[in-house]
């Protein structure tokens, strides 16, 4: 009989605090309008309608440079591929992505100097296969006429 008193005291003590507390506001209703998902969409086949026309441009060779650079991409992109597995690719990418930001909180003054360095030589080694290979490239392949 003690414990059901005990129990029953609990009981009361416990639904007496949660009628002091309280209650928590009501949330607003969330509505989207019609004309805001209209507005969206318009915007995404807009964007979406000039990716495909830059691939488009790509694909039949139209610009000869950006081709010749997708495909380098590509063939890196394999190469990688058929070295690492996708799961040992985001093993290591998952990796990275909580060490680095560390690692540059620890030591960012010293990594922008060598991001610095390795910039400047990157872009005049880019400078130099620009000048003799890519301005070599035509813009442009003709197109043959039919007769």
């Amino acid at each position: 009989m003690a414990a059901t008193a005990r129990y029953t005291d609990a009981v009361r003590v416990a639904t007496d605090r949660g009628a002091k507390q309280p209650q928590p506001p009501t949330l607003p209703e969330l509505v989207v309008s019609e004309e805001m998902v209209n507005n969206v969409a318009a915007s995404f086949r807009v964007k979406i309608n000039n990716v495909l026309l830059i691939a488009h441009d790509i694909t039949i060779g139209k610009d000869f440079r950006i081709f010749f650079k997708v495909v380098i991409c590509l063939w890196l992109l394999s190469v990688i591929g058929s070295v690492f597995s996708f799961f040992t690719l985001a093993y290591i990418g998952t990796l990275l992505m909580i060490t680095i930001p560390a690692l540059y909180r620890k030591y960012g003054g010293y990594v922008d100097k060598c991001c610095g360095v390795i910039n400047r030589q990157l872009s005049r080694h880019y400078r130099i296969v620009d000048e003799n290979v890519f301005n070599r490239l035509p813009r442009n392949i003709p197109k043959e006429k039919e007769s």
